[in-house]
């Protein structure tokens, strides 16, 4: 049972580039690579070099976010709008709007993952980062519809 659980752990660190899907897991996961490969491990070193991917200060000081942020996702709906409140074609908003098309191009998923337990994800987007590694339906679909609204406007 062990090793089976390390391995499938072991798989998510890698599907993942060990930010994990969220800090409740990332916890677990360091607690068990710490025990299964040790304090100065590689695998344990890559998990401390994203933790603050979930970390933030805010008035009442240091806090964790539920994950590594919304960017794929806010920027999706950022187009939509700026398309649909009939900016996007004004040449002050260009410069922004190639930046926010190119963040998509960049997070958009390239290869599936050699991974049995989770469905083929080329082509989709993520909630937020493409390091996050997982495919998100609605947040495929909504990506989708920002490039096709854009390559429709110009």
């Amino acid at each position: 049972a062990n090793e089976r659980v390390y391995e499938l752990i072991r798989r998510e660190d890698e599907n993942t580039s060990y930010n994990c899907l969220a800090p409740a897991n990332k916890a677990f996961h360091m607690v068990s690579v710490w025990h299964s490969d040790g304090a100065n491990s590689t695998r344990m070193r890559r998990h401390r070099e994203v933790i603050p991917s979930y970390m933030w200060v805010g008035e009442e000081g240091m806090t964790c976010s539920g994950t590594n942020g919304v960017q794929v996702w806010d920027t999706a709906f950022s187009i939509q709008a700026m398309v649909e409140a009939g900016v996007s074609m004004l040449p002050e908003f260009r410069s922004t709007l190639e930046k926010a098309l190119k963040y998509l191009d960049i997070s958009q998923l390239r290869e599936d993952l050699a991974d049995e337990y989770r469905q083929p994800r080329k082509g989709g987007w993520p909630f937020s980062t493409r390091n996050n590694g997982y495919i998100v339906s609605d947040c495929a679909a909504e990506a989708l519809k920002a490039v096709l609204m854009l390559q429709e406007e110009w």
